[in-house]
Formats: structure tokens, C-alpha cells, sequence
């Protein structure tokens, strides 16, 4: 009778995203009307992601870019609470647009173990390998009508020198 075959001790890897099953859908920007009779107040977002984690918990930020590529904080997703990679679990975040000017904005999520991240809620360099990213595009106007809205895909902001 052959002997058992050696198995190895679980390795922990990033958070993988569900891309096809992030909400809001990844490809399409986000539609936000600030004034009007009814002004988006808050936009929930949800990401699926499955990783093995160690006992280690996940966590993950939310940022706003501005067309200057200026970097706002947005919400910041303390704990999620350590699993294994067979079990889908989901990052829930929620994004207030209260106050934006019009226009084109960068919306930036990233899911990492806690201990990737540094205290301005951004991955420290020497930890993006543990890191997953997704990003929206985030179209504000003003009013009621969307006919007013004249945005444009070159008034967004750019990643890496491409829209």
C-alpha cells in the first residue's frame, strides 16, 4: 500500500475580486446626480472576493481621484474577518458623493490583508503583491435633466497615461 502523499501547509494569497460580479458593474461609470429634486445620497458597492487568508483579516479603501490625480479618502473598510479560499465573501463599502463638483472623478477600491496597508489607508509599496484593485469611472452632474450632462471620457483622469 502506497504511502499518503506529503501535503503542504496552506500559502495565504491576496484577495482575488470576482470581477464579473462586482456592483456596481465594472466598464460602465457610475451615474451620480448631486442637485435636483433627488440628489444620489450614497452608493452602496459590493466585492465578491474569495483569498486564503491564515488568520489574518482583510481590509480595504476606497479613494476618489480628481482629474489633477488628487487622492481623497473615501471610506475605509476596516475588518473583514479571516476565511479560507474555498469561501466567497464580499467587501461591502459605501460612497456618499455629497458636495462634488461636476465632472469626471476616478473611483479607486483595493482589498489587501490589514497588515498591507498603512495608516492613510493606501498599501504600503513593498506589500502590492498583496493587493487587488478595481476602479470606476464617475460621472457627476447637476440637475434634474441628464440632457445638461455634457462630460466627456478626456475630462477623466487618467491611470498609467491610459483611459
Amino acid at each position: 500500500m502506497p504511502s499518503p502523499p506529503e501535503l503542504s501547509d496552506p500559502e495565504q494569497t491576496r484577495p482575488y475580486i470576482h470581477y464579473l460580479t462586482v456592483d456596481p458593474p465594472l466598464g460602465e461609470p457610475i451615474q451620480v446626480q448631486v442637485g435636483g429634486v433627488q440628489p444620489v445620497l450614497e452608493i452602496p458597492i459590493l466585492l465578491p472576493f474569495q483569498s486564503e487568508d491564515l488568520g489574518e483579516d482583510v481590509s480595504g479603501s476606497l479613494y476618489l481621484y480628481a482629474k489633477d490625480n488628487s487622492a481623497d479618502l473615501q471610506f475605509l473598510r476596516s475588518r473583514i474577518p479571516a476565511g479560507e479560499f474555498s469561501e466567497v465573501r464580499n467587501a461591502d463599502m459605501r460612497w456618499n458623493p455629497k458636495g462634488l463638483d461636476p465632472g469626471c472623478y476616478r473611483l479607486t477600491a483595493t482589498l489587501a490583508h490589514a497588515s498591507s496597508f498603512g495608516d492613510n489607508g493606501i498599501v504600503r509599496e513593498e506589500y502590492l503583491y498583496d493587493a487587488e484593485a478595481v476602479s470606476w469611472l464617475a460621472n457627476v452632474w447637476q440637475g434634474d435633466d441628464s440632457s445638461d450632462n455634457n462630460t466627456k471620457i478626456a475630462d477623466c483622469p487618467r491611470v498609467g497615461d491610459v483611459n
